[in-house]
Protein backbone atom coordinates (compact mmCIF):
# COMPACT_ATOMS: atom_id res chain seq x y z
CA UNK A 1 0.00 0.00 0.00
CA UNK A 2 3.27 2.17 0.67
CA UNK A 3 4.17 2.20 -3.34
CA UNK A 4 0.32 2.97 -3.67
CA UNK A 5 0.37 6.00 -1.93
CA UNK A 6 4.10 7.22 -2.76
CA UNK A 7 3.24 6.52 -6.33
CA UNK A 8 -0.15 8.54 -5.53
CA UNK A 9 1.27 11.67 -4.12
CA UNK A 10 4.26 12.01 -6.80
CA UNK A 11 1.66 11.55 -9.55
CA UNK A 12 -0.28 14.35 -8.07
CA UNK A 13 2.68 16.71 -8.36
CA UNK A 14 3.82 16.16 -11.89
CA UNK A 15 4.39 17.20 -14.06
CA UNK A 16 4.27 21.35 -12.34
CA UNK A 17 6.83 20.94 -9.46
CA UNK A 18 9.44 23.20 -10.68
CA UNK A 19 10.93 22.03 -6.82
CA UNK A 20 11.88 19.17 -5.63
CA UNK A 21 9.25 17.33 -3.23
CA UNK A 22 10.03 14.41 -0.68
CA UNK A 23 7.14 12.39 -0.01
CA UNK A 24 7.81 10.07 3.44
CA UNK A 25 6.14 7.73 5.63
CA UNK A 26 2.75 7.06 3.30
CA UNK A 27 0.28 4.86 4.31
CA UNK A 28 -3.50 4.46 4.43
CA UNK A 29 -5.89 3.53 7.23
CA UNK A 30 -7.48 0.37 7.30
CA UNK A 31 -11.73 0.34 6.89
CA UNK A 32 -13.92 -2.02 8.30
CA UNK A 33 -16.89 -3.70 6.34
CA UNK A 34 -19.53 -0.87 5.52
CA UNK A 35 -17.07 2.27 6.19
CA UNK A 36 -17.37 4.42 3.17
CA UNK A 37 -14.23 6.53 4.18
CA UNK A 38 -10.83 6.84 5.11
CA UNK A 39 -7.66 8.45 5.26
CA UNK A 40 -4.35 8.67 3.65
CA UNK A 41 -1.35 10.21 5.18
CA UNK A 42 2.60 11.11 4.38
CA UNK A 43 4.87 14.25 5.30
CA UNK A 44 5.63 15.91 1.89
CA UNK A 45 8.75 18.32 2.35
CA UNK A 46 10.25 20.69 -0.76
CA UNK A 47 13.46 22.28 -1.15
CA UNK A 48 11.73 25.53 -1.59
CA UNK A 49 8.09 27.30 -1.12
CA UNK A 50 5.57 25.32 -2.66
CA UNK A 51 1.65 25.04 -2.30
CA UNK A 52 -0.55 22.05 -2.45
CA UNK A 53 -3.38 23.71 -4.29
CA UNK A 54 -5.37 19.75 -5.05
CA UNK A 55 -5.54 16.63 -5.78
CA UNK A 56 -7.02 14.00 -7.00
CA UNK A 57 -7.12 10.03 -7.19
CA UNK A 58 -8.46 7.17 -9.60
CA UNK A 59 -9.17 4.96 -6.21
CA UNK A 60 -11.42 7.44 -4.86
CA UNK A 61 -14.51 9.78 -5.54
CA UNK A 62 -13.66 12.85 -3.33
CA UNK A 63 -10.08 13.75 -2.30
CA UNK A 64 -9.75 16.49 0.53
CA UNK A 65 -6.83 17.64 1.91
CA UNK A 66 -5.69 18.74 5.12
CA UNK A 67 -2.76 19.81 6.96
CA UNK A 68 -1.22 19.36 10.63
CA UNK A 69 1.18 20.98 11.91
CA UNK A 70 2.69 21.43 15.38
CA UNK A 71 2.39 24.47 17.14
CA UNK A 72 5.10 24.23 20.34
CA UNK A 73 3.41 21.17 22.17
CA UNK A 74 0.09 21.70 20.13
CA UNK A 75 -0.60 19.52 16.92
CA UNK A 76 -3.16 21.70 14.70
CA UNK A 77 -4.93 21.18 12.46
Amino acid sequence: MKKIIAALAVWMFSPFVFAQITVSEPWVRATVPAQKVTGGFMELKSDRPTALVGATSPMAGVVEIHEMRMDGDMARM
